[in-house]
């Protein structure tokens, strides 16, 4: 057996934790699959794994072993993948990360026109309002609220992210709309709590828009979550900045003093530039930018 091989198989093991379960998946018996290990183990003159009743831990050495071969692994699978693409067919699976808002929000609800055009592709959605890794192989695309972190990603600019001012139609029934900027001080206040993961610096303006300096408006309510903050304002609590896409498919918020508008930051598609000739990115890439200018129309 080659080098890989065993390689391949320890990374299984690991990945596992235990050697009935990666000899179960491997479909070849656990004397077997430990007599590789073993002879692995041997030619390296270290010891991988400690064994026990329940499972098996890696050693230090094992556990330096598999941050090397565990990369090397994706990378493999994803060139499998990228060769298995040919002519027009785009098909396989495909991971593509982004923040919770944005992925229930925005991407989900337009995703059926995307699944009629590639039935045969099979897409992952990891949510997550922390970066989930690129170049890990953790992920094979991205929608980023931040320019790309390392420079042999390719980003491609989505769409600007723009927030603007809403309430709930319950709540306008019952304290009134508010028809100028210094009208806020007299409406219940939402916001971002402190421990908020945010794009913009400013995530709360609205305390401090029209406002003396060091006079910022009290809110009622701090959320550290924007999902938090959208369910707020649609029971009718208060009034809240939003971005725009968090609310494009609902009908119990509407827009509040149409004239003011908040912070913008960019938003891009971003994937690693070993990846740009598969299929299955470019297709994704161009159906997201398709959509992108579409609801950007639908906002102008």
């Amino acid at each position: 057996m080659q080098d890989w091989d065993r390689l391949r198989l320890f990374t299984l093991v690991a990945d596992s934790g235990s050697f009935s379960e990666a000899a179960r998946k491997l479909d070849i018996s656990q004397p077997a699959l430990s007599r590789q290990i073993r002879a692995l183990e041997k030619e390296l003159d270290v010891q991988l794994f400690h064994r026990h009743a329940r499972g098996t831990v890696l050693t230090h050495d094992g556990q330096t072993l598999y941050a090397e071969t565990s990369s090397f692994s994706k990378s493999i699978e994803t060139t499998r993948r990228d060769l298995s693409e040919s002519g027009a067919e785009v098909r396989g699976q495909l991971t593509v990360t982004m923040t919770m808002g944005f992925g229930t929000q925005w991407l989900v609800p337009r995703l059926e026109a995307f699944h009629d055009a590639y039935p045969d592709l099979e897409l992952d959605l990891v949510l997550s309002d922390s970066d989930i890794s690129l170049g890990e192989g953790d992920a094979e695309m991205a929608i980023r609220f931040h320019s790309a972190a390392h420079a042999d990603d390719i980003q491609r600019p989505l769409m600007p992210i723009k927030y603007r001012l809403y309430a709930g139609p319950h709540y306008i029934e019952r304290h009134g709309e508010p028809k100028k900027i210094a009208d806020l001080d007299h409406h219940r206040i939402i916001t971002y709590g402190p421990m908020v993961s945010a794009p913009i610096k400013n995530v709360n303006w609205l305390l401090s828009i029209g406002r003396p300096p060091g006079q910022p408006r009290k809110p009622i309510l701090t959320i550290n979550n924007v999902h938090g903050i959208r369910r707020a304002v649609m029971t009718g609590l208060g009034i809240a900045s939003l971005p725009e896409y968090i609310v494009s498919h609902t009908e119990d918020i509407v827009e509040v003093l149409h004239d003011v508008e908040g912070p913008e930051f960019q938003a891009y598609v971003v994937y690693p530039l070993a990846m740009k000739n598969a299929r299955r990115i470019q297709a994704f890439r161009d159906f997201l930018l398709k959509e992108a200018a579409s609801f950007k129309e639908t906002r102008q």
